[in-house]
């Protein structure tokens, strides 16, 4: 995977932040972290935001299944879809989450070897899309 892709992640848990923060500064990955639906789509409203975004399905101000759906309706009308991994500790959400339109699920507690996989099996799609579109949350 290109260093120089962006990943955005939306996590609540302080805990989780710090630990998300960790792994990408060991693996060397440019990131940003918050922790609500709010700060995520004023920072996916700029252009060439984000390459990848990991989506806690829990979050203060909505759930992430509420905010792919409104974001993947904005994205199919720009013609541009970034992947949308979900992240939560329910396995039993994965065929939810992706019905919902993510793209894939991380399993929480995840490890560094967790998160460099799932980078890396999105890396092919990664900078094929610059997305700019606006998002109102």
């Amino acid at each position: 995977m290109n260093r120089d892709s962006k990943l955005l992640f939306v996590e609540d848990n302080p805990m989780q932040q710090k630990l998300l923060q960790f792994l990408a500064a060991h693996l060397g990955y440019s990131i940003t972290v918050v922790g609500t639906c709010g700060q995520a789509a004023e920072l996916i409203s700029k252009p060439n935001s984000f390459e990848l975004i990991f989506l806690d399905n829990h979050l203060p101000d909505g759930t992430g299944l509420e905010f792919v759906n409104e974001l993947r309706s904005i994205q199919d009308m720009s013609g541009c879809r970034v992947p949308i991994v979900s992240m939560t500790a329910d396995d039993l959400a994965k065929d939810v989450c992706i019905e919902a339109g993510m793209d894939d699920h991380l399993l929480k507690p995840f490890s560094i070897d967790a998160i460099r996989a799932m980078v890396d099996r999105w890396a092919p799609f990664l900078k094929m899309n610059h997305c700019n579109f606006p998002f109102s949350k």
